[in-house]
């Protein structure tokens, strides 16, 4: 009988402790400026440290624009994601051929200048390559981070359409 009036102390005692303390919660976390991030040097960081920021990340949308007989015209956004209040800014946005197959020779009415026309590791083109937003597409893809980013998206885009038809 002692033990079950020890237990039953124990456990007035414990059920008035807890129920006069309080939980406090978390305050909410700072969210990023995403106009004052110098990309650059926030893409060279994760290149040259172990791990990528906790609060940023990068990432590539991408959109079918047009199909056609050997190849499709895809829209590619790079974007940045405040990871905290889910904010994105778009960094570049380029139109890109994709051909169906690496050594296909096409003619394309959308490639009239081929000089000015960037050809990614892939073989995909990067079409129209004027400056629209802060960075060139071209610039961002060199950085390993957001090429495979830009490589999953397209990836996804097209197995999905493939999948439909």
């Amino acid at each position: 009988m002692k033990t079950i009036k020890k237990i039953t102390a124990l456990f007035v005692l414990l059920v008035g402790i807890f129920s006069f303390t309080k939980i406090e919660s978390n305050p909410a976390k700072n969210s990023v400026n995403l106009n004052k991030i110098d990309v650059i040097e926030t893409l060279n960081n994760e290149y040259f440290e172990c791990r990528p920021s906790s609060k940023i990340m990068f990432y590539v949308e991408s959109t079918i624009l047009k199909k056609a007989r050997g190849y499709n015209v895809v829209k590619a956004d790079v974007k940045l994601l405040d990871r905290i209040s889910g904010k994105s800014r778009l960094l570049a946005s380029q139109n890109v051929l994709i051909p169906f197959s690496k050594d296909a020779i096409l003619e394309i009415s959308e490639i009239n200048d081929f000089h000015n026309n960037i050809i990614l590791k892939n073989g995909d083109t990067l079409l129209s390559a004027e400056k629209t937003n802060d960075y060139h597409f071209n610039d961002l893809v060199q950085y390993s981070s957001i090429y495979n980013s830009y490589i999953n998206s397209t990836n996804k885009l097209l197995n999905t359409t493939r999948a439909q038809n």
